[in-house]
């Protein structure tokens, strides 16, 4: 009996082991843009999608250009983004399509673990023409526009949009300003849908970008019938951009890490924060936990946990947009005397001093992994010791996040990773300006000009003044 026991707890044992050591699949895009010129006037970019493969350790090794085959192989505009998630057979999914272009984009469904196509929408989702979030909860995905602020849900059997009646958040109308929502993200917590709203107005004479206060919101999910409002706390800070959430003693709280306002080149907003809620009571004033200034000079770009260790990226533009300095830092999540949420930075784990490109984030996941989008190259950290250690660096290169036969991408627009054994999906949120995202005429034509750059110079501003001027 002792040998049989012996024996049971041994293949368990191995068992889990072949679990754990199972492939990670991370989904990664990248751009270019081809220069201006009297004979050439800012064309449209283009773009590729590939996966990740993790093994552990420094296995971490880039499949670029998804499709095996050369009648799959298809190229994205300027803007592809990827959208990890698991489909109704719990197969690790990737989605691919573009954040901006006319309505009705291609979202084409690949398969993760040997990057596939599985299917093409053809005409994407009805609701949902700029997709900038994709969450499962239950047995639906949940989808967020960009453009419209809509939430909609999607059948993961048949990649359909459902009939349920999407939810889009209204305009806030402020002494002579009439703001826009824009969808910013969705997070499922425990089961219960959450979402992210930021709003702005969009000066064409200055090109600049005027912004009021982020809402949370607590959406009711009937499957197949309809998503609606449950609650909203309308005071979350300027260009809220990314959240996460953490149990603290038992009790799940979410956080948002706000930009405080328009991104500014050679400085930082001081409006910009990260706050947190008890998820049980969104309504509640936001904490702040976290505030841009004399000691983090800084824009708060993301934060992500592990349990209550938290990971948070900060930093700033140079004034031209194409570099930026600042600080990935660990931090501790905590409640203070009176019950409200606290964190604490306790270490440094990179300081970025004038590394070029345009897409910054950081996120834990659930393979204790910590990946650092760090402008035109991944780190993928290895945070299982007290010390986080780079286990791999991918560059824009042949041979790294590029094949030989790719034309030469010179910036990562997204990443996603997805987990095949727990079946979670985290985006990996990098920043994005409405220059880069939204695919509204006015925008569209500043992003001929930036580049994929998230921000204009004060002699891009002029220069389009007076071409409008000129006409």
């Amino acid at each position: 009996m002792r040998s049989r026991i012996f024996a049971f707890l041994t293949l368990a044992v191995l068992a889990s082991s072949m679990v754990f050591a199972q492939d990670q699949y991370t989904a990664y895009s990248v751009y270019t843009y081809d220069k201006c010129s009297t004979s050439n006037p800012c064309p449209n970019g283009r773009g590729m999608a590939g996966r990740i493969v993790d093994a552990g350790g420094s296995s971490v090794t880039a499949s670029p250009d998804m499709s095996p085959t050369a009648t799959d192989k298809f190229t994205w505009n300027g803007d592809p983004i990827v959208q990890g998630f698991a489909n109704s057979s719990n197969v690790p999914t990737i989605a691919v399509t573009d954040y901006t272009g006319t309505a009705g984009q291609p979202i084409r469904i690949y398969n993760a673990t040997n990057g596939s196509l599985d299917t093409t929408v053809t005409n994407g989702w009805s609701s949902v023409t700029n997709p900038y979030s994709l969450v499962t909860v239950g047995n639906y995905l949940y989808a967020i526009d960009y453009d419209s602020a809509t939430v909609a849900e999607i059948n993961p059997s048949t990649y359909a949009q459902t009939s349920s009646t999407p939810y889009t958040a209204p305009s806030v109308t402020v002494g002579n300003y009439t703001y826009k929502a824009y969808g910013q993200g969705l997070l499922n917590v425990n089961g219960t849908l959450y979402g992210l709203f930021f709003y702005y107005v969009y000066n064409s004479s200055t090109k600049t970008f005027t912004y009021y206060d982020s809402w949370l919101v607590k959406f009711n999910i009937n499957p197949g019938s309809s998503i609606v409002l449950n609650s909203v706390n309308p005071s979350f800070a300027a260009n809220g951009f990314a959240l996460a959430s953490t149990t603290i003693n038992g009790t799940p709280y979410i956080y948002v890490a706000s930009l405080g306002g328009q991104q500014q080149g050679s400085s930082y907003n001081s409006g910009s924060v990260i706050q947190a809620v008890k998820a049980s009571n969104i309504t509640a004033t936001p904490t702040t936990v976290l505030q841009a200034g004399s000691t983090y000079p800084y824009n708060f770009y993301g934060i992500s946990f592990n349990g209550t260790t938290a990971y948070v990226l900060m930093g700033t533009y140079t004034g031209d947009f194409a570099s930026t300095n600042g600080l990935l830092v660990q931090a501790t999540a905590g409640v203070n005397s009176k019950n409200a949420p606290t964190l604490t930075v306790n270490k440094t784990i990179d300081t970025i001093s004038s590394q070029a490109g345009y897409y910054w984030a950081a996120q834990f996941t659930p393979n204790n992994r910590l990946w650092e989008a760090r402008g035109n190259e991944i780190e993928v950290y290895d945070v299982s010791s007290s010390t986080p250690v780079i286990d791999a660096t991918l560059t824009l290169s042949s041979g790294s996040l590029l094949s030989s036969t790719d034309i030469a991408y010179d910036n990562i627009s997204n990443i996603s990773y997805v987990d095949p054994v727990e079946k979670k999906t985290v985006a990996v949120r990098g920043y994005r300006s409405p220059f880069q995202v939204s695919h509204s005429p006015a925008l569209a034509a500043v992003r001929a000009l930036t580049q994929g750059r998230p921000g204009l110079t004060t002699e891009e501003i002029n220069q389009l003044n007076n071409e409008s001027n000129t006409k």
